[in-house]
């Protein structure tokens, strides 16, 4: 039996920061990210799952993300901005932020997803 290991959490980006006063994130907005290589304590690659329809966990398609709202945001910000944590990150759940280093396309028995690298920044 393989133990599958997950975090979850929130991609933050500039128009969420933004917004006066701050709201509160949607359920939908949380994502789940399934550990798959870590590199020291302070680095990761994370399967990406959003909510369904039917509010059931489900790996990230690739053709799906480019429909999302932090994923449009994230295509937006030059490369140092993106990784630099401060404008977007992923917002871990009892951890902190989280840099986005990059997403990208991976695939293993199960399918094709994406995946995330993070870099841990601080709160």
């Amino acid at each position: 039996m393989v133990l599958k290991r997950f975090v979850y959490g929130r991609f933050v980006h500039p128009h969420q920061r933004a917004q006066v006063p701050a709201l509160p994130f949607l359920d939908t907005d949380r994502v789940a990210l399934e550990i798959v290589r870590e590199y020291g304590p302070n680095e990761l690659i994370g399967k990406v799952s959003v909510r369904s329809v039917s509010q059931q966990w489900a790996l990230l398609d690739p053709t799906r993300a480019e429909e999302l709202e932090w994923m449009k945001w994230y295509k937006r910000l030059p490369a140092q901005t993106r990784t630099a944590g401060k404008m977007f990150y992923f917002d871990m759940e009892g951890s902190g932020h989280w840099a986005v280093l990059h997403f990208r396309t991976e695939s293993d028995e199960t399918g094709v997803y994406v995946a995330a690298a993070l870099r841990y920044v601080g709160f």
